[in-house]
């Protein structure tokens, strides 16, 4: 008897451990910050609040969208760049995701997007996995450039543990060319990598110019499991409980 309320209590534990992940999860400071600088005009900044989007019923799911042009103006109310379609997320397992349309103003203009900071459960020698998508469009008939300002000229950064945390993965080296009324695209990823030790914390950031009036578009993906044993003791657990009910 003694025994099977042993097993009882570890199962339990384990399967406790999984289950209230989500509702542990949480979001670190301003959930979205956009900032746009040019030489001319300064810099102009917009933040999205936690309590601007919205968790599903399970506290799973973070969103904020919008599909109406968001205009980035310095303290003088000059229009420095906007940001266009966009959706930002954050999922409670641990997922950090970006996707945004942003347009240049009338001179070469500087982007940063980075997400607030996910907390959650502490999880040790996980494996994470980053993938980002980038578009320039030009807009105007004389071409357009994306250059990254990131480390090593890339425009995406994942990084844990903190801001600004260890990187994990920068991706979309440039700098990005396409020619008048064109656009072109590059697509980067880093497979799930080991990364040692505890990790209780991350966020992901894209850094970089865009020429005058042009557009870019990026979709970025950055998630962190557990281990492959972990998971499937964690499946084990679930359905010994499932059973003993």
């Amino acid at each position: 008897m003694r025994q099977n309320w042993t097993g009882l209590g570890f199962t339990a534990g384990i399967g406790a451990l999984l289950l209230t992940a989500a509702a542990t999860a949480g979001i670190e400071g301003r959930a979205i910050t956009i900032i746009a600088h040019n030489a001319a005009d300064g810099a102009g900044m917009v933040t999205i609040r936690e309590a601007d989007g919205s968790w599903d019923s399970e506290h799973q799911n973070w969103t904020w969208n919008s599909t109406d042009p968001l205009e980035i103006r310095n303290s003088s109310g000059h229009v420095i760049g906007s940001l266009e379609n966009c959706r930002f997320g954050f999922v409670a397992d641990p997922v950090v995701t970006l996707f945004f349309d942003v347009q240049a103003g009338n001179a070469l203009t500087s982007f940063t997007i980075a997400s607030g900071v996910l907390s959650f459960p502490t999880i040790t020698n996980g494996q994470a996995k980053a993938t980002s998508a980038v578009t320039v469009t030009d807009n105007n008939g004389n071409g357009a450039t994306m250059t990254g300002l990131q480390s090593g000229g890339n425009m995406y950064r994942a990084a844990y543990n903190g801001q600004p945390g260890t990187t994990f993965a920068t991706l979309n080296g440039g700098p990005i060319g396409v020619g008048a009324w064109d656009s072109v695209a590059n697509n980067e990823a880093l497979g799930f990598q080991l990364v040692p030790g505890a990790v209780s914390s991350m966020w992901a950031e894209y850094s970089f110019k865009l020429s005058a009036n042009d557009t870019a578009s990026a979709t970025s993906t950055f998630t962190l499991i557990p281990t492959p044993g972990a998971l499937a003791l964690g499946g084990l657990a679930l359905a010994m409980l499932r059973r003993r009910r």
